[in-house]
């Protein structure tokens, strides 16, 4: 089972990402993934969950940022789109509202 981190700096290291998870069970191993994203696999599936519970918004030592943990695959609270879709009624409306110049 694997869990997805996200949010600690640029520069960590696979190690140190692996340190601070080793504290809640073995790790079978790290992948970073973009800037500041990481996928930590667990040996057991219990481990992953625990990470969830107790590592997430935690700082991995070095870094200043809280970290973010969840199962790896679960939706995430950053929804898309605007939710104009085929039955919406908006008839292709995007918004965007008035343009600089238009606002006094």
């Amino acid at each position: 089972m694997a869990v997805f981190v996200n949010g600690f700096d640029f520069d960590t290291s696979e190690s140190a990402i692996e340190e601070h998870f080793q504290a809640i069970g073995r790790v079978a191993g790290v992948q970073l993934v973009g800037k500041g994203g990481a996928v930590v696999r667990f040996d057991d599936p219990t481990a992953a969950d625990q990470a969830v519970k107790e590592l997430n918004e935690t700082t991995i030592p070095g870094n200043r940022r809280y970290i973010n943990v969840k199962i790896d695959g679960e939706k995430g609270s950053k929804g898309g789109g605007k939710g104009y879709g085929k039955d919406s009624g908006r008839k292709g409306d995007k918004g965007g509202g008035r343009r600089f110049e238009d606002r006094t």
